[in-house]
């Protein structure tokens, strides 16, 4: 709080520079909401305001100034449209506060003694003040700094997606948000402190739009906003007349971050928060929990190093060690701001900050994945807490986890597959989770969570590309003649012949149909539904090698069909049948049929009278 004069009971105003309206008093104040104080005593003749930093004008609002660069933008927030009008009632002032709305009621009692809560929500500001029972006292506790407006130095910052997972999640969830990592010239020199992108609705659409076309690819694609352009520590405000899709390029000289292979140094970072709240448990148990350095048997490098069978190597820190670990692959950082009714943004960029403090060199440094970790609170969706299990940034570095979600191996693989570029993965619905999938339903538990990806997944990141087997069925019956095709899970992968994996079905758009076998064993244990049945999964965009959402479409046993009625536009429905699934053998095998016939049936392949249920495709 700043710049408030206070008039308890007089009659006279002390800065003179607003009248009084009534004693019930309805406001809006200017940009970042300074508040309008209107005598509790029924003989006051007038109120007192001062507006501090930011100065209002005759409508309340910030009149701005015309910024250059790639548009020009013109004038400042009003705090009259972002801020609602506040309701009173007897001896009841309201008000809101400008720019992002926010404000506070007051309560006054007849013998003069009132308080006040309120304040900023968003960026986290605060405070209560109250005055005694004569109304001649005043105090003011809590309440953080203003939040700095800036302007940037820079042109440009480079697009980043999150995406979050709630625990007891059951349904494809949107929650999906768009950030901006900002330019170090901008932030003091640090790097990856993001910033929310605020815009207009039509320029959000748009930046929905093209991502889905995956012209925009999270932390490779550069958006040129120019020179002058306002953020703080929450969000960047774009100017209205930017057009998102010419002023964005894809950055191809960036560091590569989603690295599949090879040795991946990870770092666990343990945070404890201003009010000192910190996850209780150690570095020496974290290290365990994610690395497996004490004996625990099902972890992030456990789970990957099978997953991906040795391609992809967990290595806890850096090499040589960092001398600031507490424990293999961990650190431990304290951050000024509090996880209570602060923004996952602010908390991230906070840790983010002092990280680097500690390290001496910017993020990711040695690292290709970094796992803040978080004790949980309680509140609401808008603060730290809100009831999710984790969070990621795509094709990134950072990870986030809060309370006991962190040690979850499910969990861990899951945010680290967002890392890696890899979208969520939903059910036949197109709304529930993909129970096949880590990347749909990942299990919360702490010696679980032996689940791999889905044949979309598994095309996408490259572990198995000698075993991918690809089908155009597009020429229709004429030149596509049926396929049976012999098939093995993922978890046996390194005992096959020359069995593929994943087929893919080219449709001639970007939403193919991937084909494999839910072989529940190893590595791909954890799995109660669709075991050790065929499968097959759509993806939304991204021809299988671009992040997209996948969807489980059928999972089949023998006999079983789904059709794809008028596939890729030849007019034909293309079933997809199991002829037989046979797990006595090692490795087991699903043998499958790919065909235009009206029954479904392969050369070779007989199909069973006691045929079961079939289900058609609604794309």
């Amino acid at each position: 709080g700043y710049g408030f004069d206070w008039d308890f009971g007089s009659s006279s105003s002390s800065s003179g520079k607003s009248s009084k309206k009534s004693d019930d008093d309805d406001r809006h104040a200017s940009f970042y909401g300074h508040w309008v104080w209107v005598s509790s005593s029924s003989s006051s003749s007038s109120s007192s305001e001062k507006s501090g930093k930011s100065k209002g004008g005759k409508s309340g609002s910030k009149s701005g100034k015309s910024k250059s660069g790639k548009c020009g933008k013109s004038g400042g927030k009003s705090g009259g449209k972002s801020g609602g009008g506040g309701s009173s009632s007897s001896s009841n002032d309201g008000w809101h506060g400008g720019y992002y709305g926010h404000g506070g009621l007051v309560n006054w009692a007849e013998d003069g003694s009132g308080n006040h809560h309120g304040g900023w929500g968003k960026p986290g500001w605060g405070g209560h003040h109250g005055s005694n029972s004569k109304g001649d006292d005043f105090s003011w506790v809590g309440g953080s700094a203003e939040p700095e407006m800036r302007e940037t130095v820079s042109e440009s910052c480079v697009i980043v997606v999150s995406q979050t997972l709630s625990p007891g999640e059951s349904e494809m969830m949107e929650d999906q948000l768009f950030e901006c990592e900002m330019d170090p010239s901008d932030v003091d020199g640090k790097t990856g402190l993001t910033r929310i992108i605020s815009a207009s609705d039509e320029q959000l659409a748009s930046l929905e739009a093209i991502f889905a076309r995956s012209k925009v690819v999270s932390s490779e694609t550069v958006l040129y906003h120019g020179q002058g352009v306002e953020f703080d520590g929450e969000s960047i405000f774009l100017p209205d007349c930017l057009d998102i899709e010419d002023s964005i390029v894809r950055d191809l000289s960036r560091r590569r971050l989603a690295v599949v292979d090879g040795t991946n140094p990870v770092l666990a970072v343990r945070v404890t928060d201003g009010a000192g709240l910190a996850h209780p448990d150690g570095a020496d148990v974290i290290s365990d929990n994610v690395f497996g350095t004490g004996g625990d048997k099902v972890n992030l490098r456990s789970q990957l190093e099978a997953c991906s069978f040795g391609k992809l190597r967990v290595q806890a820190g850096a090499n040589p060690p960092d001398p600031n670990e507490a424990a293999e692959g961990v650190v431990e950082v304290s951050i000024d701001v509090s996880l209570e009714g602060s923004s996952r943004v602010a908390v991230r960029n906070a840790v983010s900050s002092a990280l680097q403090d500690l390290l001496g060199h910017a993020l990711p440094g040695p690292y290709q994945h970094v796992m803040y970790i978080l004790e949980e609170t309680a509140g609401s969706d808008d603060t730290i807490d809100g009831g999710w299990a984790a969070y990621a940034l795509i094709n990134h570095w950072v990870s986030v986890y809060q309370g006991d979600n962190y040690l979850f191996a499910g969990i861990q693989v899951h945010e680290l597959g967002h890392n890696l570029n890899l979208a969520h993965s939903g059910g036949p619905d197109g709304q529930s989770l993909d129970p096949t999938c880590t990347m749909g339903d990942p299990l919360f538990l702490d010696d679980g969570g032996q689940r791999c990806f889905n044949p979309a997944k598994n095309w996408q990141i490259g572990w198995y590309d000698d075993a991918r087997f690809r089908l155009d069925p597009r020429g229709g019956p004429f030149s596509f003649n049926p396929q049976l095709i012999t098939l093995v899970g993922i978890a046996e992968y390194d005992i096959r012949a020359n069995q593929p994996i994943t087929v893919k079905l080219e449709t001639g758009t970007t939403a193919d149909y991937f084909i494999g076998f839910n072989r529940v064993i190893g590595a791909n244990s954890d799995i109660d539904e669709a075991v050790d049945e065929v499968t097959v999964t759509q993806v939304a965009g991204g021809n299988g090698k671009n992040y997209a959402e996948s969807f489980l479409r059928a999972h089949l046993v023998v006999n079983e069909c789904f059709a794809i009625p008028n596939f890729a536009g030849t007019g034909e429905t293309l079933t997809i049948r199991p002829a037989a699934i046979d797990t006595s053998s090692s490795p087991g095998v699903a043998t499958v049929c790919v065909t235009y016939n009206p029954d479904g049936s392969c050369p070779g392949f007989t199909i069973s009278s006691k045929s079961s249920k079939s289900s058609t495709s609604s794309t």
